[in-house]
């Protein structure tokens, strides 16, 4: 269960409130499939077509695979009904039936915001201790009850070209296939780490001259700042300005005031603005600049500018387009304050003091220079100087713009014509985005020209302190694949033997929850040396032959370059696999089962806390075999786990866990005349975390009986209770 979705819904009150909005909230009893519903509805019958709607939701996003004809998965919104199915109705609300309303939303107004805030948010409407924000399973969710609403939906649904909807602009949390998260309390939360830079950012003065576009340019480097991986994108009408029908079409133009004191811009806080950026002056409308303005510094609400020559009348609009600016300064809080450390964080075109409730990068304890990630994990630990603090820093810093670099666009957009796959040795299962690698783990990078033309792969590796590494080092200028090639990353070209890469944990750093680490796979259609993206050393400007080229350089030097033509058009296209590394071997493996509804294993992997409660788990055996179940759960306490092991006799009953569970319980079913000996009992053996030590019992216990008597494995989360689970053989029944 997520703890922050109430602050959510506070900050976006108050955001949407500064904007002129009325607002109805719905949560907790409210916030069910009918009341979701029947709010959406009276908005749109209480809409006028000169009014502006906002829908917002924040909670968890799910999905369950389609076992029938259409998409791959059904997306939906997870309501607050008591379980998925009440009276053998579906309670969740599917993306094609939130498709249907903002359709009829639309055809009142054109003047309509969707905010989602959840995993899997794009398309729904058309760290440790960090929690996803998925809902952990579907167990207990019939495929006979979701398929038969979906069905219903479906034929209304076709109609709708909801990707297309010009009245809609739509700001997701993430991508189709990744994952939203909540932060904890500890790492500045509980709250959604895309709404507390959403909801900053409206409440910044002079957000209002914002376009959508320019907002989410704003907003993703804070959410990948806290959360490498999660990418909040918007949709739509995305030159609108906000909460409005009037565009700004050309992006990144700030307004320029001139008062007594002199020209400044507005706002700098908000824009990013750094001392020493640069912009041409320009009437609004017309093309030929006015004068070069270099910012002076920034001094409240305003960054005054140096001019090269004298504005024309001041009665003319002008407007600021730049030049020479920073790519972006993250921010580093700093406690108690340090002036030493102040000094090099202002002298810095990466990094910039944190304001008061921002959300840092990091956070540097000046009396004895540790270092704390966004997540509370110590990045660096002394002795150390305040000079090597900021280097090591800066470099962090430039890891992530490097992490966040987006495909060329334009007249630089690269067709996506490379199959990139990421697999697990020795089995080669799929390495997916936001899955959980560990020690020892090894990755082949496998890449497949399915286009026509020859195109050019290099491969970058971003790490857990920021280092930068170009794994394709045999071609500096990038793999060579003609149509057809297929090249995979370490494969010995003597013996064929493949490699792999093998993850390993960086000495000294320390070893507490999982941290995120990047592939990133740039394609282009002629050779192009990025080494410069690697972190050896920061370096000057070097004359480019490319766009990209260019953009590298933006990047290592942290100001971006907009002067003068660009002498080659390279196309290219970017790709990267996200994924958590975690400080410790994979867990051991499990026999597999008949039926397995446990949720990704980044949730299963969590602390034990916070969530915990007093339940019972009761479950009443439909068969006319005995049914044998481990529950098991942790006792809260460093590798401490309990486990009950019960027999259910034939058309019996009874009660498989009680007391106290901490995070979730593991459940493994199995059906067999005759029970084996009750699992455990391995003294001499090092008890590990829940998933160990389960994984551990279930290899007991089946090593015992035929595989066929493997029937049922899940994991129920202690915030999703009470839950009900139904099999063609067994209804599990778990409250708190």
């Amino acid at each position: 269960m997520l703890a922050g979705t109430t602050n959510d819904l506070l900050a976006m009150r108050a955001a949407l409130t500064r904007h002129g909005f009325s607002i109805t909230t719905l949560s907790g009893d409210r916030a069910t499939r009918a009341g979701i519903r029947a709010a959406y509805r009276s908005l749109i019958a209480s809409i006028g077509p000169e009014d502006a709607a906002v829908v917002y939701y924040t909670g968890h996003g799910a999905r369950y695979r389609n076992r029938g004809t259409g998409p791959a998965w059904l997306r939906y919104l997870v309501t607050t009904d008591r379980a998925f199915v009440v009276d053998g109705e579906f309670t969740g609300l599917l993306a094609e039936e939130l498709s249907l309303l903002q359709a009829g939303l639309t055809a009142r107004t054109a003047n309509v915001t969707v905010i989602l805030d959840c995993c899997y948010a794009a398309r729904m409407s058309r760290g440790p201790g960090f929690l996803p924000k998925a809902a952990v399973s579907t167990a207990g969710l019939p495929w006979e009850v979701i398929d038969r609403h979906y069905r219903q939906l479906r034929s209304a649904a076709a109609a709708l070209d909801a990707d297309s909807n010009p009245s809609a602009v739509r700001v997701v949390a993430c991508g189709p296939e990744e994952v939203a998260f909540e932060m904890p309390a500890s790492a500045g939360g509980p709250r959604s780490a895309m709404t507390t830079a959403l909801a900053a950012a409206l409440t910044r003065p002079g957000s209002e001259e914002l376009s959508w576009a320019e907002l989410i340019a704003l907003i993703r480097p804070v959410v990948s700042g806290l959360i490498p991986g999660q990418r909040p994108e918007v949709e739509g009408p995305v030159t609108r300005q906000l909460f409005g029908l009037s565009t700004k079409e050309r992006s990144g133009c700030l307004p320029v005031r001139v008062d007594v004191e002199g020209a400044y811009l507005p706002h700098p806080g908000l824009y990013g603005i750094t001392e020493g950026d640069v912009y041409t002056i320009a009437v609004v409308g017309r093309e030929q600049p006015a004068a070069i303005g270099t910012v002076a510094g920034t001094h409240g609400d305003r960054a005054p500018l140096v001019l090269d020559r004298a504005l024309p009348a001041p009665a003319l609009p002008l407007e600021a387009r730049p030049l020479v600016v920073a790519v972006g300064r993250r921010p580093v809080a700093v406690v108690p304050p340090s002036p030493a450390l102040v000094h090099e964080l202002t002298r810095s075109v990466l990094l910039r003091p944190a304001r008061p409730g921002e959300h840092p990068m990091v956070t540097v304890h000046a009396d004895d220079l540790t270092v704390l990630d966004a997540a509370g994990e110590p990045l660096i630990t002394p002795p150390t100087t305040v000079e090597a603090v900021a280097a090591q820093l800066a470099r962090t810093a430039r890891a992530l713009h490097i992490r966040d670099l987006r495909s060329g666009s334009g007249p630089e957009a690269l067709t996506d014509d490379i199959a990139a796959t990421f697999t697990l040795l020795p089995d080669h299962p799929p390495a997916l985005h936001g899955a959980s690698v560990f020690l020892d783990d090894k990755i082949v990078a496998r890449l497949t020209n399915q286009g026509t033309e020859p195109r050019f792969v290099s491969i970058f590796d971003i790490g857990l302190r920021g280092a930068v590494t170009l794994l394709t080092t045999s071609a500096p200028t990038g793999i060579a694949l003609s149509p057809g090639d297929t090249y995979e990353l370490l494969r010995d070209p003597a013996s064929g033997e493949l490699h792999g890469i093998t993850m390993y944990w960086p000495d000294g750093l320390h070893r507490g929850g999982a941290r995120p680490e990047t592939f990133l796979v740039i394609v282009t259609d002629r050779p192009q040396d990025l080494r410069a993206l690697e972190q050896h050393e920061t370096r000057r400007r070097v004359p480019h032959s490319s766009a990209l080229q260019h953009l590298i350089d933006d990047l290592v030097t942290g100001r971006r370059d907009y002067r003068g033509p660009v002498p080659d058009r390279v196309r290219y296209r970017v790709e990267r696999l996200d994924f958590l590394l975690h400080p410790r071997p994979r867990p051991g493996p499990e026999p597999s089962f008949a039926t397995d509804e446990r949720p990704h294993l980044s949730v299963r992997l969590a602390p034990p806390g916070p969530v915990a409660c007093t339940a019972v788990a009761r479950l009443v055996n439909r068969s006319g075999t005995a049914l044998h179940v481990l529950a098991a759960t942790s006792t809260g306490g460093p590798g401490g786990t309990r486990h009950e092991w019960t027999t259910v006799a034939p058309h019996g009953a009874a009660t498989v866990l009680s007391g106290s569970v901490h995070g979730s319980a593991e459940f493994a079913v199995w059906s067999a005349p005759t029970a084996p000996a009750a699992p455990g009992g391995d003294h001499g053996r090092t008890p590990g975390p829940l998933v160990d030590e389960t994984a551990h019992l279930i290899r007991q216990v089946s090593a015992r009986l035929p595989e066929a008597a493997r029937i049922y494995r899940t994991t129920v989360v202690a915030g999703d209770l009470p839950l009900r689970i139904t099999t063609d053989v067994f209804t599990l029944d778990m409250i708190a």
